[in-house]
């Protein structure tokens, strides 16, 4: 676990960044804009506020529309084969 940063580099679109720690929501970004070509340095990182093992891109809107809040569990769920 840490604080795993995301950047938004070459993105085109914004995005919902939902950090996870042991299954669970710790954090919530969302709409990240894109950021427009520049220097590394320049780019933006964006941190959750808690430690995190994992992090998940989402369409932007994607955790609004789904009432998607600090706390929540993640479950995966695969498909029938």
């Amino acid at each position: 676990p840490g604080r795993l940063g995301v950047v938004m580099r070459e993105m085109k679109f914004p995005i919902d960044v939902v950090w996870f720690r042991e299954g669970k929501v710790v954090d919530i970004a969302p709409g990240l804009p894109t950021t427009p070509a520049g220097p590394e340095a320049d780019l933006p990182v964006y941190y959750p506020r808690a430690e995190a093992d994992i992090f998940l891109e989402l369409t932007a809107g994607w955790a609004a529309e789904h009432n998607l809040k600090i706390g929540d569990s993640l479950f995966v769920v695969e498909p029938d084969s």
